[in-house]
């Protein structure tokens, strides 16, 4: 691996000086993702969302959130409340970012970090209208499920709030925004250089925003919603800090799994929903009668 990726790095770097010039037009419609996805969406979401999160409002709604059964059943410490409720709700690669400061362990910030690491309702709706946002519920149930169905080992990790003001959060957003920027570029620039054939496939393994132009089937849709590309998954590893992303890749199937049947039929997308929405329900009363009796046994 040492020296497999300054071969592979060299063996780019000659067809993207020569084709240079179509990767410059085909850029056009990767800046209008950024300015649709990025700059219109992730970038103002995130500095709102540290205004709100990093104040004593929104410390109140993460420990209550850490209080709810559904938090509780996953045994992570509380302090991965906040990261995971903000990816959840903002998308990738908000839970990365507050994951890097948290003090939970390694095993745990993994584990938050697959939780959290999903594409915002914003951008789902963008692509896929209604459907978008029965997508979106579908991969939260999924997380939720696995996470309950093998919870993490009783840990700890100090709550230490913090409180920022709105020049540091448009700061913070400013420097975030910039990077998944450069990642997206780079990517799709890799992209580009392909020949047409090749496109579709190759996008759904690098770059997400531009595999939903380029995938023409459910199947590489699904594949490149599920896994998300190489692309956020660098944002997702310097963004937390070097949190690896080996349990990410393992709850990706899963995704996969339950997303392909809902792009091929889209109609039977909302039976699938209510399927995972009761079997959440049965995980979550089973696992507590069973702690019960449990310790009524004991």
């Amino acid at each position: 691996m040492n020296f497999l990726i300054p071969l592979l790095s060299l063996a780019l770097f000659v067809p993207v000086v020569l084709f240079s010039q179509e990767v410059a037009l085909g850029l056009d419609g990767v800046f209008y993702l950024l300015k649709k996805v990025v700059f219109a969406g992730v970038f103002p979401a995130s500095v709102l969302l540290r205004c709100f999160l990093f104040s004593r409002a929104g410390d109140t709604v993460c420990r209550a959130f850490s209080k709810t059964l559904l938090f509780k059943k996953t045994a992570l410490p509380k302090c991965l409340a906040l990261p995971i409720l903000a990816g959840q709700l903002s998308g990738f690669p908000m839970g990365s970012i507050l994951i890097k400061d948290s003090t939970a362990d390694k095993k745990d910030k993994e584990k938050a970090l697959a939780l959290s690491s999903i594409p915002s309702p914003a951008f789902l709706f963008a692509y896929f209208g209604k459907t978008g946002i029965l997508l979106y519920f579908v991969m939260i149930l999924v997380l939720w499920s696995i996470f309950i169905l093998i919870p993490s080992k009783k840990s700890t990790g100090k709550n230490t709030p913090r409180i920022i003001t709105f020049p540091e959060a448009l700061k913070e957003g400013i420097e975030n925004s910039v990077q998944v920027s450069g990642t997206i570029i780079f990517f799709s620039s890799l992209v580009l250089i392909l020949p047409d054939v090749l496109k579709p496939f190759f996008s759904a393994i690098l770059e997400l925003s531009l595999s939903l132009t380029f995938a023409k089937t459910p199947l590489l849709t699904a594949f490149a919603l599920s896994f998300a590309g190489l692309s956020v998954m660098a944002q997702l590893y310097y963004l937390s800090g070097g949190v690896s992303v080996k349990t990410y890749l393992l709850t990706r199937p899963a995704l996969f799994f339950f997303l392909y049947p809902c792009l091929k039929e889209p109609s039977i997308c909302p039976f699938i929903l209510l399927f995972l929405i009761l079997f959440l329900l049965f995980l979550v009363t089973y696992k507590k009668n069973t702690c019960k009796n449990k310790a009524f046994q004991l």
